[in-house]
């Protein structure tokens, strides 16, 4: 492949990369005036079965929202590790603009505390636990239960967080996987040059 072929990949991939964060923030935007308009809605002056469907609806589109920030992560991961990995391989980028692979290149760095999918995942967690406290309280005219009810949605959502999506054990799947397929390649492309000679 040459240099062009190569860059025009390259470029594929950090595009598809972004387009995977762009859903996210496009999600996000118009899931944040919707929120406003329900909170604001449920503190209006209007009847009760309005104000419980609001926040029935608005801890449902929360949800909806926890589950496209892990949808949108994935795919987002695989082509920006794909990209940096022929960054790295094909054009021999500095230390310095690694994002993802330490200096060896193979292996996703664990030091990394929390990233922008974590705080969002939070955040919908939290407004999806708020919706179901108004829901609750509206209905069952309860504090306690509401508060119960929300706490435990809240720690839910969390608990899938910290356990299904925040080990990042595909991520490290991906990498290596990745990884080994440059190494291939790029024995192969050696031993064919040496060929040519």
């Amino acid at each position: 492949m040459d240099n062009e072929q190569l860059c025009r990949v390259y470029e594929q991939y950090w595009q598809h990369a972004r387009h995977a964060e762009d859903n996210t923030w496009l999600f996000t935007n118009n899931y944040s005036i919707i929120m406003a308009a329900a909170i604001a809605i449920i503190g209006a002056n209007l009847s009760e079965e309005m104000k419980v469907g609001i926040a029935l609806f608005g801890a449902i589109l929360s949800i909806l929202g926890f589950g496209v920030v892990y949808t949108n992560r994935v795919p987002f991961m695989k082509f920006a590790l794909t990209a940096e990995l022929i960054a790295l391989n094909e054009f021999h980028i500095k230390d310095e603009y690694r994002r993802f692979f330490p200096r060896d290149g193979k292996v996703f760095p664990k030091d990394k505390w929390f990233d922008l999918h974590d705080i969002l995942s939070g955040f919908y967690s939290l407004l999806a636990g708020i919706m179901t406290y108004f829901c609750t309280k509206l209905c069952l005219k309860n504090l306690t239960v509401a508060i119960i009810a929300a706490t435990i949605i809240v720690l839910l959502l969390l608990l899938v967080h910290f356990v299904v999506i925040r080990p990042k054990k595909y991520i490290k799947e991906i990498s290596e996987e990745l990884a080994e397929k440059i190494e291939i390649h790029s024995a192969q492309e050696e031993t064919m040059s040496l060929s040519n000679r």
